[in-house]
């Protein structure tokens, strides 16, 4: 962990034993209390649970909880954990586990959360979305990875279980050959292939293809819709109205189906909730002050994009059709519950509106509404969670050798789960988070949500451009250009970034180019909170460029290329396009350039164009995203500023600092 990136106060450790004395024990094996039992707590463990008069705390640290409840921490078993700054939004609210979409950060951080070395969930990441490729070329996820036939699926699983993954996540866009193969590997693997159900599938077609849970209810409606209802002519999972449509009844036989085959499903219906709130709901969610303006900003800008997609000619008639489909999914998972169809609570958390922490525990009322009492909503958070994810063994409920990963409230939550929204401490991994210290987190959370960030430092070079990503400064970067003896260029850059809903990084690039700005040599270093990201490229005699990579989570990889020189891609280096464009001024070119993608060394295109006297434009195509990229320069060639429309609808800017 480096506390660079982590800018909060947090508390220590527990040391030694600890006794947890007069609670009321609900240990979630069953429907029971048990009243005035004590705990003892070390490392992280349950060591010992029994009526206080049986249980000796001689030489220990005892807190009493006369009056209080203890049972196990909840489990958010899908959201995005994408910032080690947000673990005070998911303990303050008793979530001491997460399942989340991964990158090699989320793994590194992961080992650095299981180790105890800040107070956080424990992690279960799965892989990155796993897609197909739509008709714009692209996947549906900017960070996902492109499948495009059977082939490499077993690659790809391979890579990812070696990796650390825990799952293998299936996405929208993939097709049906390609769903079925990647299940196989799955399968051959010993691990889950856990889906969002592909738009060209039913239900039921993807859980014959080897999904054993889906993540949300999207694409319920095919093989579903009422007889009335026309079939869309494209299925896409933003477009709400087929999921007002649905024939229930089919619902009720594909919710045997389900049961009978064991096909978990985590339907996030606080997701769908939160779409389809009025702006005025929206802006008046008191747990907004954990988020930044600019992603507050940025929402909005989501939801004009999904609306578009379902083809709605404004929000607010996508917000109401969202109204709609959420009472529909409502009824789904009850229909799931009455069926005995396995249920886990998750809530997509990071999306519009919808924050971390405090949205599982409308989730968990949500189940109430559907027809669960406390105690079989309470489950699906804890111990069938632990079912789930195969480790009852060592957590999910309350017994000694179990993890003392643990919520203590103030009233009994089999009674009402609301009872969940006041909690009075949580022990999470080692760590005993008391009132106090939650209150502290979350007021040190706030504040940092509502100041500019806080950057790394950058060692000032040359010249140091500002970063903004919705009006809101988020990166600083230093650099300096230097020319070579050979009439080669030297570029050195320090980007320090706090992208929204992303951890804070800094990178450092040293690429040394030939005259014609042609790559020779790339050394680059990222640093963050988990640890760092080292890559150095470099052109043999041979023309071959080659890669030697080591990922944050430790993991290595080699790739070579055999070609010509080209071009780095605008991703390895920020600051090079200005001076091309004022060296070459390219009115309209295509041009190889070279990118680090996964691991591997890849070859693509960029498109180079004037559009105006001073005004260059960059674009590429990449499998997962588009970019386009305007440059402004003056007469002289001085930079005046870049922007960038970001696969997330966020526009980034690029501007001298003064």
């Amino acid at each position: 962990m480096n506390p660079e990136f982590l800018q909060l106060d947090l508390p220590q450790r527990l040391a030694g034993r600890v006794a947890l004395a007069h609670v009321t024990v609900v240990p979630m094996d069953a429907e029971r209390r048990l009243p005035d039992h004590s705990l003892v707590l070390e490392d992280g463990l349950i060591r010992a649970l029994g009526p206080v008069r049986e249980i000796n705390t001689t030489g220990m640290r005892v807190i009493d909880g006369s009056g209080k409840y203890v049972m196990p921490g909840l489990a958010d078993m899908y959201t995005h954990y994408w910032d080690p700054a947000d673990c005070p939004l998911y303990l303050a609210h008793g979530i001491t586990l997460v399942r989340t979409v991964g990158t090699p950060f989320q793994l590194a951080m992961e080992r650095v959360a299981e180790r105890g070395e800040f107070p956080s969930p424990r992690m279960i990441t799965i892989s990155p979305p796993i897609d197909g490729v739509g008709p714009n070329g692209r996947t549906d996820m900017p960070r996902g990875v492109a499948m495009t036939s059977p082939e490499q699926a077993q690659p790809l699983v391979q890579r990812f279980v070696l990796g650390g993954y825990h799952q293998i996540k299936a996405f929208s866009l993939l097709q049906p050959e390609n769903l079925r193969a990647l299940g196989r590997a799955s399968a051959g693997a010993g691990v889950r292939m856990t889906a969002n159900c592909p738009n060209a599938m039913t239900f039921e077609e993807a859980i014959e293809a080897g999904a054993s849970c889906f993540d949300q209810l999207h694409n319920i409606a095919r093989g579903h819709l009422r007889s009335d209802a026309p079939v869309p002519e494209r299925w896409d999972r933003f477009d709400p109205v087929p999921g007002t449509r649905l024939d229930f009844a089919a619902i009720r036989r594909l919710a045997r189906f389900m049961a009978e085959r064991q096909t978990w499903n985590v339907p996030t219906l606080v997701f769908h909730q939160r779409g389809g709130l009025s702006p005025a709901e929206e802006m008046a969610d008191p747990q907004l002050k954990y988020v930044s303006p600019s992603s507050i900003k940025d929402w909005e800008s989501t939801l004009i994009r999904w609306a578009r997609r379902a083809r709605l000619d404004d929000v607010d008639r996508w917000r109401a059709a969202a109204r709609e489909r959420a009472i529909a999914f409502l009824q789904v998972v009850s229909i799931f519950h009455e069926e005995g169809v396995p249920l886990l609570t998750g809530t997509d958390s990071l999306n519009p509106w919808n924050v971390q922490g405090a949205s599982l525990h409308e989730e968990l009322a949500n189940f109430v509404a559907a027809g669960m009492s406390p105690f079989a909503a309470l489950r699906c958070a804890t111990a069938e969670a632990a079912r789930f994810l195969g480790d009852s063994e060592r957590w999910g409920t309350v017994a000694p050798g179990k993890r003392a990963d643990l919520v203590v409230t103030r009233s009994d939550p089999l009674g009402d789960v609301r009872a969940l929204r006041d909690i009075d401490a949580v022990f999470v991994n080692g760590y005993h988070l008391a009132r106090a210290d939650l209150d502290s987190l979350l007021a040190q959370r706030a504040a940092l949500a509502a100041a500019p960030p806080r950057l790394p430092a950058v060692n000032l070079l040359q010249n140091t451009w500002m970063e903004r990503i919705v009006g809101a400064e988020t990166g600083r970067i230093a650099w300096r250009h230097s020319r070579l003896a050979d009439g080669g260029w030297l570029i050195e850059e320090q980007h320090a970034a706090a992208v929204p809903r992303r951890h804070v990084e800094r990178r450092n690039t040293r690429l040394v180019l030939d005259q014609d700005f042609k790559l020779q040599s790339c050394a680059y270093t990222v640093d963050s909170f988990a640890g760092s990201e080292m890559g150095q490229i470099r052109r043999s005699a041979r023309g071959e460029y080659r890669i030697t990579l080591k990922e944050v989570d430790g993991s290595e990889s080699r790739d070579t290329v055999t070609g010509d020189s080209m071009l780095p891609s605008e991703r390895l280096s920020s600051t090079l396009w200005p001076l091309l464009f004022a060296q070459q001024s390219p009115r309209n070119a295509i041009v190889p350039a070279l990118d680090v993608e996964g691991g591997n060394l890849v070859v693509m295109d960029l498109r180079l164009a004037m559009k105006d006297k001073g005004c260059w434009q960059l674009s590429v195509e990449r499998l997962t995203h588009a970019t386009e990229q305007t440059y402004r320069l003056a007469d002289d060639g001085r930079f005046l500023g870049m922007q960038e429309m970001m696969p997330l609808l966020w526009l980034r800017e690029l501007v001298p600092f003064s």
